[in-house]
């Protein structure tokens, strides 16, 4: 699908509803531009979502709370995670088990990831 057919798409629904979706987390694992777009439409940059569906076996059986940052960075997505620290992500944001973005990262090796999150600098 084009970027203006997507946006057309996004702005037809409503942005509170779509905040308690995890549409921008899903975004964020997989398609930055979809990632953008959610954003451009007013999703909050730091909507905690409840990941039940997608469980980890590390953390046990109950859903975490998260932000888009800390899925971007358990999946190792340095495009996503570039560009919700550009678009002014909070990496101090801890999820449910008290972990921020960073130490998700690390937890799943991506130390890279963990490192770009501490390091970054917005441009001005």
């Amino acid at each position: 699908m084009d970027a203006n057919t997507m946006r057309y798409l996004v702005s037809k629904f409503d942005v509170s509803q779509m905040n308690s979706s995890c549409a921008l987390a899903v975004a964020a694992a997989a398609n930055t531009r979809v990632l953008d777009i959610l954003l451009d439409s007013g999703m909050d940059i730091n909507w905690m979502h409840d990941n039940m569906m997608m469980k980890d076996p590390r953390d046990g059986h109950d859903g975490i709370f998260h932000t888009a940052l800390h899925t971007a960075a358990r999946r190792g997505n340095r495009e996503s995670v570039t560009l919700l620290l550009q678009r002014g992500a909070n990496r101090d944001i801890k999820d449910t088990r008290g972990r921020t973005a960073a130490e998700r990262a690390v937890q799943y090796g991506h130390n890279d990831i963990a490192e770009l999150i501490e390091t970054f600098t917005p441009r001005v």
